[in-house]
């Protein structure tokens, strides 16, 4: 028969308990800096795919946008990756 002993698990839950209240700002710090990250990733994978029009000196690539502020929820939060300009829809 299998057994399983645990050690430090008193030390672990303390861990959790003392990193469990992350300030606002520290949260939101974190949260810009992951969506620069995922923003360069972006850029990068488009670039990869080879999607930019080299007769075009404008390109969705360009306009991959961070400026959003980050949102706090009670999970952690997110922060929004958009792209700026005008698109029409529709007609």
């Amino acid at each position: 028969m299998a057994s399983l002993e645990l050690y430090g698990l008193d030390e672990l839950n303390d861990a959790f308990r003392r990193i469990a209240d992350i300030p606002e700002d520290i949260t939101a710090e974190a949260l810009d800096a992951m969506a620069e990250v995922a923003a360069d990733k972006i850029r990068a994978n488009g670039e990869s795919l080879g999607i930019r029009d080299p007769e075009s000196g404008e390109h969705i690539l360009d306009k991959v946008s961070t400026k959003r502020k980050p949102k706090i929820t009670d999970t952690g939060g997110y922060k929004m990756i958009s792209f700026t300009g005008t698109r029409t829809r529709g007609k």
